[in-house]
């Protein structure tokens, strides 16, 4: 077993610290991935909980919906 401690936060840059668990935001848009999502508001919630949760590190792609997701 190691006594390496494990790190629940990251240094991205010199003053930006993300969380280690971030949100994944691929499934936002609903079935298929790709296009608008079938509920918008319902995604923006979504997104709102987890902030409140504690998430500050959202992962998201261009491929998920161009300028939607």
């Amino acid at each position: 077993m190691s006594d390496q401690q494990l790190k629940f936060t990251y240094n991205l840059g010199s003053n930006l610290q993300i969380n280690r668990l971030g949100y994944g935001a691929m499934q936002l848009n609903g079935f298929g991935v790709s296009g608008e999502a079938e509920d918008l508001e319902n995604a923006k919630s979504v997104l709102r909980e987890a902030v409140k949760a504690g998430v500050n590190f959202i992962d998201t792609a261009h491929a998920y919906g161009p300028e939607l997701n």
